[in-house]
């Protein structure tokens, strides 16, 4: 409880720019996100490097009490889902590779810039991972409101980059 007189505390922000005479990049710093089947801890994370470096956006989702669940050397993507619907069919991002850690597994993928802004667009976010070798669903992920605030940030941010620097002939 604050005293009469005292500043309110500012929420934190995810989003984080940093702008240099020879680079530019925007960060999505980890937000918590809702899931099902529920696990201990799942968060999303993204980098975006800027038009500099020709890349898309390098996604990380953080998940703990996974049991190992990704790290058994099967193949598996990640599909988004806005308002429900499935963003496009052939949309789905495989998983380059998984960090093993203690009763945790960091999943690693990339995006495109133009699908940073779709899924910015979105009123209800979400995503599902599941395996292709057997066509298995994994789990839900949903961006509560306050996750899908962030990540429309840092959409804005992107675009704003892309605007003021130009991209690698």
């Amino acid at each position: 409880m604050l005293a009469s007189g005292q500043p309110k505390r500012r929420p934190k922000s995810y989003v984080e720019i940093v702008i240099t005479d020879i680079s530019s990049t925007s960060e999505l710093l980890p937000i918590p996100l809702d899931e099902t089947p529920p696990l201990a801890n799942a968060k999303f994370g993204a980098k975006y490097f800027g038009p500099r470096e020709k890349s898309d956006i390098s996604v990380l989702l953080f998940l703990t009490g996974t049991k190992g669940r990704y790290s058994t050397g099967e193949t598996f993507a990640v599909v988004f889902y806005i308002d429900d619907v499935q963003m496009n069919m052939g949309s789905a991002r495989l998983i380059s590779s998984v960090d093993k850690k203690t009763n945790a597994e960091v999943l690693h993928f990339q995006i495109t810039t133009a699908e940073v802004a779709r899924l910015a667009a979105a009123r209800k976010l979400k995503m599902k991972t599941f395996n292709v070798d057997n066509d298995t669903k994994s789990n839900t992920f949903v961006f509560p409101s306050s996750a899908l605030l962030e990540f429309k940030k840092f959409a804005k941010s992107v675009a704003l980059i892309q605007s003021m620097i130009p991209a690698v002939e």
